[in-house]
């Protein structure tokens, strides 16, 4: 946002220190940085100058006997028009408080002592004191997953706005003397060019001071000597403690803390004793008020999304799978899969785990849809339904029996949608979006065409035969079933052909390619292991070439222990396959002991990238079924 000063803070030392009395400036230094804390309304300069004019408007004596009082502390200002719409009058010999308009004219603000309530059933129009709310998290930063024992869902967010100066948050090793250390280092994958950032490591046990309050110290520190080469047009090369005092670095993060309602500690014994012991006394008198409340706001702005890096959603990336985040609920219900991510980083903690199996289980039980719309319809029974769905054992034992059908085939079984449906969308098989509904989004109007229409789906575990010209797989036979042997030469369009060796170590089970018939032919070789199925094998095999080529790794990816070596991990390959493996019909079982705990324990495995993990699935599922994934044939 980059939004430039409306008001002057040097205006805040400058009427602060025209006060002689000492004890009537620390009441009013406390009391103005408590209402620029309150009205989050308002940016900080233009808060502290509407709380000026009050503070003026009421006199330090009342200040000194009701300043606490909600009439005195939270006077609420607004415009004639917002208290209008809140079904209030404005008294019009009232004074009002005056800001500048972004078009220069003044906009005049009255309290709510100022006006007279006339329709008390009028609603809520504005909101005085709004939780501030970060913006959503760039595709490309980093999400901070490994703090989700200890942060919030909105906390990480703010964390993830870091990028924009340069900036990462991340576990020390547990030995580590110092709480906290900052080491700079190249650092890839941040949004827009490769940059060298500094990483704030934070020692796992915090001493009792809690992640958020480390986080603001650092920020402070870093916004500080932004600010002031902001000031002298000239990176400050002088130590910080050269160019601030702890209590001016106290107060900034106070206010920021205040504000945002991130962090639950002051950052300082310093800030503590003026705040909450000598409230007596003013402030030193090097303080800078300026440069604390101007802190305060770049902090804020960088928690938020508003910080100094590019304004990213109107920027073209060159990675054009990651575009702008749809706003449009209807858009993200046709395309869940690539904002799976996103949705699961909002679902509360204590409820990730009901949430992640719902969907797991609606995925796995209903291959009547495609992989892509099951996420999309299983999300928005959870968002419809919410937990009494996802709890309620005979529903969550029912989730392949769910009756959802477009509006024609509702229509041909003697039914019309009603008037006050809520359909579910999801995307279609050639494009678009197609439209669900819910037996009880519908009404019968043919009773006989209902009667004879009611009966189950198939269990739809389809595929397409394998055209004369594929390959036989001689080499499987007896190892698979015939069902089996036709998933997988159905996979043969892929451009491998799986084929089953003997003697051979996992580091030997690198592609290799032949000539048959005057064709070249890559083959993936198998062997037969006791711990695990050829089919098995198989399926685990082109799930990491699946993955290598959605992550556009596979041409550089190294070969090692029997797969290619890609960002995806172990656990993320295992959970598609297993996916998939449901939704094909097969009884295939977890090997690694996260993948058993999340499937027959519902414990939601940590840092997996689901959006990854149910595309990887729809790949794999529409392959070993005989449709080319990306396609629509």
């Amino acid at each position: 946002m980059n939004r430039p000063a409306a008001v002057n803070l040097a205006m805040v030392d400058d009427r602060l220190r025209s006060i002689d009395a000492p004890g009537t400036r620390a009441l009013l230094e406390r009391w103005m940085l408590t209402f620029a804390c309150t009205h989050t309304r308002f940016p900080i300069d233009e808060a502290l100058l509407l709380g000026w004019q009050w503070g003026q408007r009421c006199g330090h004596e009342t200040i000194a006997t009701s300043g606490r009082e909600p009439w005195c502390a939270r006077p609420m200002p607004a415009t004639a028009a917002e208290w209008s719409a809140d079904g209030c009058v404005v008294d019009p010999d009232t004074l009002p408080l005056v800001l500048e308009g972004e078009d220069g004219e003044l906009v005049e603000y009255h309290v709510l002592y100022d006006t007279v309530t006339v329709e008390e059933e009028r609603s809520v129009y504005v909101d005085h004191f709004p939780e501030l709310e970060p913006l959503d998290q760039h595709p490309k930063a980093d999400g901070h997953r490994e703090f989700e024992d200890v942060l919030t869902v909105r906390e990480r967010l703010m964390l993830s706005h870091l990028w924009q100066i340069g900036a990462v948050v991340g576990w020390d090793a547990p030995e580590e003397e110092t709480l906290t250390r900052v080491v700079a280092e190249e650092y890839r994958g941040l949004p827009g060019p490769d940059i060298l950032v500094r990483r704030l490591l934070i020692r796992p046990d915090t001493g009792g001071v809690d992640v958020m309050t480390l986080v603001l110290r650092f920020l402070a520190e870093t916004a500080w000597l932004m600010v002031l080469g902001r000031h002298l047009g000239e990176v400050v090369e002088e130590p910080l403690a050269e160019v601030s005092t702890p209590l001016e670095l106290g107060l900034a993060v106070e206010v920021t803390r205040r504000r945002t309602g991130v962090g639950r500690q002051y950052a300082n014994m310093d800030a503590y004793r003026f705040l909450e012991e000598e409230t007596g006394l003013p402030a030193p008198e090097e303080l800078r008020w300026w440069l604390v409340f101007e802190v305060a706001q770049l902090m804020e702005d960088l928690l938020l999304g508003h910080g100094p890096g590019e304004d990213w959603d109107e920027e073209d990336w060159e990675d054009e799978d990651w575009e702008d985040e749809a706003d449009d609920p209807e858009e993200i219900h046709a395309d869940t899969l690539r904002h799976l991510d996103r949705l699961m980083a909002e679902v509360p903690e204590e409820k990730e785990d009901l949430v992640t199996s719902w969907l797991r289980d609606f995925v796995c039980d209903n291959p009547r849809f495609s992989t892509e719309q099951a996420v999309a319809l299983g999300w928005q029974l959870y968002e419809r339904f919410g937990d009494m769905m996802a709890e309620n054992p005979r529903l969550r034992g029912r989730t392949g029996d769910l009756e959802l059908r477009t509006e024609e085939e509702w229509t041909v079984r003697g039914r019309r949608v009603r008037d006050d449906a809520c359909p579910l969308y999801a995307p279609g098989s050639h494009g678009g979006v197609v439209a669900f509904l819910l037996s009880s989004d519908t009404e019968v109007v043919d009773t006989l065409g209902a009667l004879i229409s009611d009966e189950t789906d198939s269990d739809f575990f389809h595929h397409r035969a394998p055209t004369e010209d594929t390959p036989e797989l001689e080499s499987l036979h007896g190892y698979v079933s015939d069902y089996e042997l036709d998933l997988l030469r159905n996979v043969t369009r892929l451009g491998i052909r799986p084929e089953v060796v003997y003697g051979l170590e996992p580091d030997d089970l690198a592609l290799w390619s032949d000539e048959e018939e005057g064709q070249e032919v890559c083959y993936m070789p198998l062997v037969v292991d006791e711990d695990r199925s050829v089919m098995r094998m198989a399926m685990d095999r082109v799930m990491n070439i699946l993955m290598a080529d959605l992550l556009g790794e596979f041409e550089e990816a190294e070969f090692s222990d029997g797969r290619f070596v890609v960002s995806s991990t172990l656990l993320e390959e295992e959970l598609a396959v297993l996916i998939a493996a449901r939704r094909l019909g097969l009884e295939e079982e977890p090997v690694l002991d996260e993948a058993w705990d999340f499937f027959f324990g519902d414990v939601p495995p940590a840092d997996v990238r689901w959006g990854l993990v149910y595309l990887a699935a729809a790949n794999l599922d529409h392959l070993m079924r005989g449709y080319c994934w990306n396609s629509s044939d």
